[in-house]
């Protein structure tokens, strides 16, 4: 089992036969696939640690020096909301975020 990052851009699109359209539809289109929250707390834990922001740090109540890098990774885990953890991810994949 490896780490799997964490995609929100992934679409879901329900099988529709093509018999049951009539020609003035539109055809369905793809909508985007929101995880829930424990999907999202899932990928946190399954990502590998890194160092967080200083404002997340001071949000989640983390000290670099007393909780180490995978203290305060697993405290943000368990204390942000799932969007924020989402929006968090997102970034540090893409290495947005200032550590």
């Amino acid at each position: 089992m490896g780490y799997r990052r964490f995609r929100p851009d992934r679409v879901v699109e329900p099988p529709v036969a093509p018999e049951s359209r009539t020609g003035s539809e539109e055809p369905h289109r793809a909508v985007p696939v929101r995880p829930t929250g424990r999907e999202v707390r899932a990928a946190w834990f399954a990502a590998p640690p890194r160092p967080l922001p200083p404002e997340v740090m001071r949000k989640v109540g983390a000290v670099l020096e007393v909780h180490g890098v995978q203290g305060a990774w697993n405290m943000a885990g368990n204390r942000l909301p799932p969007e924020e953890l989402a929006r968090l991810l997102e970034a540090l994949s893409k290495g947005a975020l200032p550590a």
